[in-house]
């Protein structure tokens, strides 16, 4: 299967052809969806590994400011830790959900040029359906005294004509086809994608710049190899070194 590479909206239009191309590959999408779901998967360990301390100590165990103002980063942290995971997982979900929207779309695409082909009209670049040549004014029928030859000229003339008028019907038949499944593949990426794209949960730390006094955001990322990014163990985020410049977002 060729697929154009793009984001699934906003084609091209003109009035000389019809573009059935459907934008974006379903192979790339899922493979984008794979690697979401890794992430997912160490988000959602490292939510539950977050709640197990805390049930190993209770208040005989350590009590007072410190440990109310521990537990409470505890939680809110893992809190966010659970909600991105959360959300996460149904990103992983819409991208292969919007690999298979592209499959289905790419189909009715499919089944368009092969009626268009049926109709008598030409496909360029593959996915190009071309408008017909315009009809014209009808042929002038001869005298009923005109030879035979004359008469089977009109009538094959005649046919062209209307073969032409049919054509163009044809045309704009496909046109409309092409864009209801447009506006279908649109109606689905508004309603399952921009609407989770527009919702993200908060995010993690924000740690203090010391150059500017201020602080800037940097969810779980080492950067002592900024070559590759890695997730640094929760112990190591919540030690003293970690915490004493940082806060919860």
């Amino acid at each position: 299967m060729s697929l154009i590479s793009g984001n699934g909206s906003s084609p091209e239009f003109s009035t000389s052809s019809i573009d059935t191309r459907i934008y974006g590959n379903p192979e790339e999408i899922r493979d984008a969806a794979a690697k979401v779901y890794e992430l997912y998967d160490v988000l959602h360990d490292a939510s539950y590994d977050m709640a197990l301390p805390h049930a190993h100590y209770t208040e005989y165990y350590w009590s007072g400011m410190t440990a109310n103002a521990y537990w409470e980063a505890i939680n809110t942290f893992e809190k966010r830790t659970r909600d991105n995971a959360n959300y996460i997982y149904e990103v992983w979900n819409a991208l292969r959900a919007y690999a298979q929207q592209l499959d289905y779309h790419y189909r009715d695409m499919e089944t368009i040029r092969t009626n268009a082909l049926r109709c008598g009209l030409t496909i360029a670049n593959d996915y190009d359906i071309l408008a017909p040549e315009p009809a014209g004014t009808p042929p002038t029928a001869p005298p009923v005294t005109a030879p035979m030859r004359d008469q089977d000229l009109y009538r094959v003339e005649l046919a062209e004509h209307q073969f032409q008028i049919q054509k163009a019907i044809d045309y704009d038949g496909l046109s409309r086809e092409t864009q209801l499944v447009r506006d279908d593949l649109d109606d689905w990426v508004r309603k399952h994608l921009l609407n989770l794209q527009a919702n993200p949960p908060k995010g993690f730390l924000s740690y203090l710049d010391e150059s500017t006094h201020t602080y800037v955001e940097r969810p779980w990322r080492d950067t002592s190899n900024r070559r590759r990014w890695r997730l640094l163990p929760f112990v190591q985020l919540l030690d003293r070194k970690h915490l004493s410049r940082a806060h919860l977002i």
